[in-house]
């Protein structure tokens, strides 16, 4: 990794509290034993899968289950853990699934016991090692319900650690499945991918070379820790995140851990432990922060303006930089990330004159410049959800296409979904206009979809697009519907009302449609607002610079003048013309 400020986003965290009332399956005494199994009816009378606490193996160990919303817990049940003769038979539970709801979030907490395996070898030892601490698994209800295996482990605590600063987030989800990808390496339960259910999976005897080195080589120490009680070293040897080095407390030691690409250590620290960097200023702070979100986004500043660059010398440049930019990316995260980059950069250069840098500061002219790469990036991965995210479709659109193929990606008769795109554009504005010639928008009526208990309301269309040279393609877009401040909701993949994703169905119209972006407070995201982010971005470049020059084509072709304004007539003009 270069020498950059510009970098990307992992996130560390904090704590929660507070228990209500107790529905207890158990009375507190030790139920199970050697040759008693233990009882697999939950509380409502359903049957219910076995859990496993498995730091090594738990014997006779405490496990409440909390159901978490915000900083509060409520505790639902509490279970013991069962004794036996082997790995198969210690650290048992209920997991009590038949009092959890699929979008809700849960905590199990596993405490006191005794490990039968403290060095994860598979074999019982002949003396238990006594457990004085606790250790965690967090995970939303679906999760739970879904998953073939699950244990608590030192790796669920882990991943608890770092998502307890974000329990108040209505899309935590994300953020589990970001903390997730920073600790894992190669998948674990042979799905062929890297998600939750590797959390759940994760078997500390013959996992554990499938997380990354980093982690690999800090979990004796961390387990030693939580049996002892120390839960604050515990902490720290998660949030230094040294990875064998030691950081200095200076900015040059946060720079250092930004190159070696350590981007959750330096947002913890300077999040939480500001007063360690004396020798940092306030901008010092809020530049470091922002580079490492844009770090974990997976960007650096060389690669944004090397994609600049590269669309630059295409013919169709603005295409060629959005499809270099959200390559084999996953837009949805990388917007998250650089929304978290651009209101730190936004701080340092608020007030601020970008286009003449004669009396800014490094920090100052640094944080234009990137803010400025920034929002390009922003905007470009907004196009591809505008596109519903498919990578191809952006390839070839990008590309453009033989306009005697079945497929003209660049207009000209086109029958492919970025017409479809711009012609929804033309109907979120003025519903009463007509698309181009080939192309109509109709009504089909609202659809609600349902979040995590919050209902989203959008209008859906039918865009049908075509000629009598190549004929036609019906698609379905979906717009917003408030008065003034109609849009395309931008979409990534296909799922039901209830935003269950699908990877089998199409879009009928019917049961399965695009489905919604929503951002981290839960609001479905549109191709306005990310318009509306991006104006005058060539503003933040410095005059006379090659970058801002190329930026200023870029703005012209979306907006036909050099104002800077960038609106949704002008996006839907470009998709079709280029």
């Amino acid at each position: 990794m270069r020498r950059v400020y510009a970098l990307l986003i992992i996130l560390i965290l904090a704590g929660c509290g507070g228990s209500s009332t107790v529905n207890s399956s158990t009375d507190g005494t030790d139920s199970s034993n050697e040759s008693e199994p233990i009882d697999t009816s939950s509380s409502d009378g359903a049957k219910d899968k076995l859990g496993k606490a498995q730091l090594g193996v738990m014997s006779n160990a405490t496990v409440k289950l909390y159901e978490v919303e915000g900083g509060e817990q409520k505790l639902l049940a509490t279970e013991i853990t069962s004794r036996g003769d082997s790995i198969e038979d210690i650290g048992n539970f209920n997991l009590n699934l038949g009092l959890l709801e699929d979008d809700k979030l849960y905590l199990y907490e596993v405490s006191g016991g005794e490990d039968y395996d403290a060095n994860d070898d598979g074999e019982i030892d002949s003396s238990p090692t006594q457990n004085l601490g606790s250790f965690q698994l967090i995970a939303k209800g679906d999760s739970l319900k879904k998953a073939q295996n699950i244990k608590i482990t030192i790796v669920s605590a882990i991943i608890y650690k770092l998502v307890k600063p974000y329990l108040e987030n209505s899309d935590i989800s994300s953020k589990l499945l970001a903390f997730t990808k920073e600790v894992v390496q190669e998948d674990i339960n042979g799905d062929g991918i890297i998600d939750m259910d590797d959390i759940l999976s994760y078997d500390p005897i013959v996992s554990k070379t499938k997380l990354f080195a980093s982690y690999q080589n800090k979990i004796y120490d961390m387990i030693n820790n939580i049996l002892s009680g120390k839960e604050l070293d515990f902490e720290n040897i998660i949030n230094s995140i040294s990875y064998g080095i030691s950081y200095p407390l200076t900015e040059a030691g946060l720079q250092d851990a930004l190159d070696h690409g350590y981007f959750s250590y330096v947002i913890y620290q300077l999040k939480n432990n500001r007063g360690f960097y004396t020798d940092m200023s306030d901008d010092a702070v809020n530049m470091n922060i922002a580079g490492a979100y844009v770090g974990i986004s997976g960007y650096t500043v060389f690669d944004i303006t090397g994609a600049i660059a590269t669309g630059n010398n295409n013919n169709n440049s603005l295409n060629g930089f959005i499809h270099d930019i959200t390559e084999d990316n996953n837009a949805v995260d990388t917007l998250e990330n650089l929304k978290e980059a651009d209101i730190y950069y936004s701080k340092i250069v608020d007030g601020l004159n970008c286009s003449d840098t004669t009396d800014l500061t490094t920090e100052q002219k640094d944080s234009c410049f990137n803010l400025g790469l920034v929002r390009l990036t922003s905007l470009s991965n907004s196009v591809k959800l505008l596109f519903g995210g498919e990578e191809e479709l952006v390839r070839d659109w990008a590309d453009g296409v033989d306009i005697n193929s079945t497929d003209d990606l660049n207009g000209n008769s086109v029958i492919d979904g970025t017409d479809a795109s711009a012609c929804a554009i033309v109907y979120a504005n003025k519903p009463n206009d007509n698309c181009r010639d080939g192309s109509m928008a109709s009504y089909l009526g609202r659809v609600t979809f349902n979040k995590s208990g919050i209902e989203h309301n959008t209008t859906l269309i039918r865009v049908n697009v075509g000629s009598r040279v190549h004929g036609s393609n019906t698609f379905y877009k979906l717009t917003t519907n408030k008065k003034n401040n109609n849009s395309v909701v931008l979409t990534n993949g296909i799922c039901d009302k209830n935003f269950n994703l699908t990877t089998t169905n199409s879009i009928d119209g019917e049961s399965y449609f695009p489905c919604p972006t929503l951002d981290s407070n839960g609001t479905v995201m549109t191709i306005k607002e990310s318009l509306d982010t991006s104006a005058n971005v060539q503003g933040l470049f410095p005059t006379g610079s090659d970058t801002r020059n190329t930026v200023n084509g870029y703005v012209e072709n979306l907006t036909g003048s050099k104002d800077g304004t960038i609106n949704q007539n002008n996006l839907s003009d470009y998709l079709q013309k280029h």
